[in-house]
């Protein structure tokens, strides 16, 4: 419904042809050949022609025939031309062309290559008591518009002739919507009927409408201005005391004065004045008809409303949760916020639909194939979303979509100051003014403009801050307010990253109840797990495993992914002496590492990658560096998994010619343009020279879920009953579910859990029988063949000597042949090993030789297989 341009330039240049007027006036008889009655036009990629059609048949013409018809904008009687938005070029009759009546109304003329051009868009105002009659073209470019007096103009009211905002009296706004980017890109009324008041054009982010209800009208607009784009910020507050602001990310960062227009009595506010690149006024029209003063509509109340609501949809949502987590599958929905991420994920739907060059990796895979396009972001996403659908009553005939609430930047600012209050112990009044303990930031400053550029991650991030703010200590709640902060201030990346751990770490406080020992016990021993009844126990013990086993993949994942790309390409860049990038690695390589990921085999991870990323730092070939196979060895140790590199101490001394170069920006990246294009190659053509080389990195990744590796580590880990995977009391459920493992398999098994799992000869687990109870619980694709384990009886008559039976001894090399005229008579003499040690230390000592300790038990052990 805007302009789309990428700065919107006002200017109030009007070019008066006096001459023309006079020339006209005089040779007419009368007021009518001032009368506009209709405007007519064709386009095509271009506007071709404009006419202003006058009254007395005369035709005011802009170009030449071409393109196409375009509808007629027909003027009623007393209706006339105040304003021309113009966005011009240098070919033809410029991109397009609005004209705005002085009832509001609205003409669109606009070539197809409108939105697809940045050009700026330049405004023309008739003059007070004339109407605009034609355009004024000048060496290929619009140098102003043609005006002539508006018939009784200038009598006895003696006011200017009406502009947009002059509108009837039957006018509301209904709506105002606006964009912004790091400036206001463009604000717009909408009214009552239909018609649309606009300053700026299309650019930026998308921010929430504020809609207004009935008998509700703008009373207030506080700007922020500046010389550039539509200002700073804008806040417009409406006569219930409601407000939405429209602010750009620079909104803190300048110092600039707020400028307040309030509404008339009897009036309210349509539109904004704006005189080139400054805000003037605004444009009122009179409300006709009572104003809302229902108490229930006060701020205050609406804020109780929306409390109650909120903690009725929680405390609901507990017990249906706790119901879903013992008798359903876990809910693996996908977040459609990224229409590439749902794209690569809806190619994915099993492990046949994987391109054959990544087909090998894939293959190692030993986890069904839900889990590997399934993140618990997606769960805590849903989670935090229950209830948007839903109603607040707040009085008996008014009531709010919850989510529209939690978009208010009211309502948000209500929550922030008392969660500011109750961290830093502070009244809630004095919240505006606190500061950040670690930074020095202005908290609520901070928190306000993250919430203003989140797009649609704002109700997630107003609910997160909800539940932080009513489960954690304030202390929790201080360290959690900093770390935000801190990540606030660097770029768009981590700021992605930083909303990704908030929302963690809102979902682990909020879902804390469920997860205590209390309960974990209760599960552990049986308590409503089916009863008496087999299949329903089996039913319920197969979703507490994947309960447990939905947190612990994610955190698989994420130490799979640091182990094979974050953790490596830092070494790499530590080893060349590159420490930006090192530093970028975590915040721009991220996203280029998990979107090749995605659209390769359509693995999804717990951080969810920003593809629109165009910084192609922190990201390399790293495992076609010289010291790459070094870096492996090391990190394909269970011991070392996902630990950082500085931690690993045969790697973290890497010398610049140990490591060797790489190609740095890798695979095309930077000249891709974006995460994103990166993906998209790999998506569209896996065979080429990208495609083949990134299979290289999927076979590293994939390592960390195969048989061998994920299941001793998962059972080593959830054998712990670690509390970060609500794992309190798994042991006893993997006792219970290997209790129908053994009657499902109908073989005799050992008489416990740990005495199957658990492999005595090698002191490790078991790898296939871990992963054949795992496929059981439904985790784990298929089983894998058991070798018998060997029994009590044979592992005794196997690590008994034999006495009987004389086997030559093999070394490994020759012992020395001094060493064996020495030691040979005396072993043939039947000496004592410790004897022959002592002579040999005698005898050699002259010498100023000294022998070690293997080489002359090589010797000893050589002589006697000899004789």
């Amino acid at each position: 419904d805007t302009p789309a341009a990428t700065a919107a330039t006002a200017a109030t240049a009007t070019t008066s042809l006096p001459e023309e007027r006079m020339a006209a006036a005089a040779s007419a008889p009368g007021p009518a050949q001032f009368q506009l009655t209709r405007v007519t036009s064709r386009a095509g990629w271009f506007v071709d022609i404009i006419q202003f059609h006058m009254a007395n048949g005369d035709v005011d013409t802009v170009g030449s025939h071409g393109g196409s018809p375009l509808p007629d904008f027909e003027l009623a009687s007393g209706e006339y031309i105040v304003e021309a938005r113009i966005k011009d070029d240098y070919q033809y009759c410029g991109l397009g062309i609005e004209l705005v009546s002085s009832t509001g109304r609205i003409s669109r003329i606009w070539g197809s290559q409108y939105s697809k051009r940045s050009v700026p868009v330049r405004t023309y105002r008739a003059s007070p008591g004339s109407q605009i009659v034609g355009l004024r073209r000048a060496r290929g470019r619009y140098a102003g518009v043609k005006e002539a007096p508006i018939p009784n103009a200038s009598g006895s009211d003696g006011k200017e002739a009406k502009g947009p905002g002059s509108a009837r009296p039957s006018l509301r706004v209904e709506a105002v919507s606006g964009r912004a980017g790091w400036y206001v890109d463009m604000i717009s009324f909408h009214l009552s009927t239909g018609e649309v008041n606009t300053v700026g054009g299309h650019g930026g982010s998308k921010i929430p409408d504020l809609k207004l209800q009935d008998k509700e009208y703008v009373a207030e607009v506080k700007v922020k201005d500046y010389h550039d784009f539509c200002g700073l910020g804008i806040e417009v507050f409406t006569t219930t005391g409601r407000s939405q602001r429209f602010w750009g990310e620079q909104y803190h960062n300048q110092n600039r004065p707020v400028i307040s227009f309030k509404a008339d009595r009897g009036n309210q506010i349509i539109g904004l004045k704006r005189r080139g690149t400054r805000y003037v006024g605004i444009i009122q029209a009179p409300i006709s008809g009572p104003v809302s003063v229902d108490p229930a509509l006060s701020p205050s109340a609406i804020f109780k409303a929306f409390e109650a609501r909120i903690q009725q949809i929680v405390s609901a949502g507990d017990r249906k949760e706790e119901k879903r987590d013992r008798v359903e599958k876990p809910i693996l929905r996908r977040e459609g916020s990224e229409k590439a991420m749902d794209d690569w994920e809806a190619k994915f739907k099993s492990i046949e639909d994987v391109p054959e060059v990544y087909k090998r990796a894939a293959n190692r895979i030993c986890l069904k194939w839900e889990w590997v396009t399934h993140t618990q972001t997606l769960t805590i996403l849903n989670f935090l979303g229950r209830g948007f659908g839903s109603t607040v009553q707040h009085g008996p005939t008014q009531s709010q979509d919850l989510k529209a609430m939690l978009l208010d930047h009211q309502m948000f600012d209500r929550t922030v100051k008392q969660l500011i209050a109750k961290a830093y112990g502070v009244d809630p009044h004095q919240a505006a003014s606190q500061r950040c303990l670690m930074t020095g930031a202005n908290v609520l400053a901070v928190l306000q403009s993250s919430f203003g550029r989140m797009g649609w991650r704002q109700p997630y991030f107003h609910m997160a801050l909800w539940h932080l703010m009513h489960e954690c200590k304030p202390d929790e709640l201080t360290a959690k307010l900093g770390g935000f902060i801190d990540s606030a201030s660097k770029c768009l990346s981590a700021q992605r990253l930083a909303f990704q751990m908030l929302i963690k770490h809102a979902h682990l406080v909020a879902c804390g109840l469920k997860n205590k020992n209390s309960e974990g016990s209760a599960r552990a021993e049986g308590r409503g797990m089916g009863g008496n009844d087999p299949e329903s126990e089996l039913r319920a013990l197969r979703t507490e495993c994947e309960r447990v086993f939905r947190a612990y993949i994610d955190y698989h994942k994420h130490r799979a992914y640091c182990s094979a790309f974050l953790e490596p390409v830092r070494c790499y860049y530590k080893a060349v002496g590159n420490h930006t990038m090192l530093n970028d690695a975590e915040v721009h390589g991220v996203n280029w590492y998990l979107a090749g990921t995605m659209a390769a085999i359509g693995m999804r991870f717990p951080l969810v990658p920003f593809l629109g990323d165009q910084c192609c730092k922190g990201f390399a070939e790293h495992w076609h560096a010289k010291g790459s196979d070094r870096m492996w060895s090391e990190y394909k140790k269970s011991e070392n998994f996902g630990k950082p590199f500085e931690g690993i101490r045969s790697i973290r001394s890497m010398a610049r010619r140990e490591m060797g170069r790489a190609a740095e920006n890798s695979m095309g990246g930077g000249r891709l343009g974006s995460a994103k294009r990166f993906g998209e190659t790999i998506a569209r053509d896996p065979n080429s020279r990208t495609g083949r080389k990134w299979a290289e990195y999927m076979e590293r990744l994939c390592y960390f879920f195969s048989a061998e590796f994920f299941c001793e580590k998962a059972i080593s880990m959830l054998m712990q009953e670690g509390v970060d995977f609500g794992a309190t009391g798994f042991r006893k459920v993997l006792e219970k579910l290997y209790e129908h493992y053994k009657i499902h398999e109908k073989e005799d098994k050992e008489s416990d859990l740990l005495g199957f799992i658990y492999d005595d000869e090698k002191n490790a687990y078991d790898t296939a029988r871990v992963n054949n109870l795992l496929h059981f619980a439904g985790i784990t694709k298929s089983k894998i063949p058991v070798a018998p384990k060997k029994s009590l009886t044979d592992r005794g008559k196997q690590n008994k000597p034999a006495t009987d039976v004389k086997v030559a001894y093999k070394p490994r090399v020759r012992a020395n042949p001094e060493l064996m005229r020495i030691v040979t008579p005396m072993v043939r003499e039947g000496a004592s090993q410790q004897t022959i040690f002592e002579a040999c230390r005698a005898k050699l000592q002259g010498n100023g030789r000294a022998w070690g300790n293997m080489a002359i038990f090589d010797a000893v052990r050589q002589a006697r297989s000899e004789l």
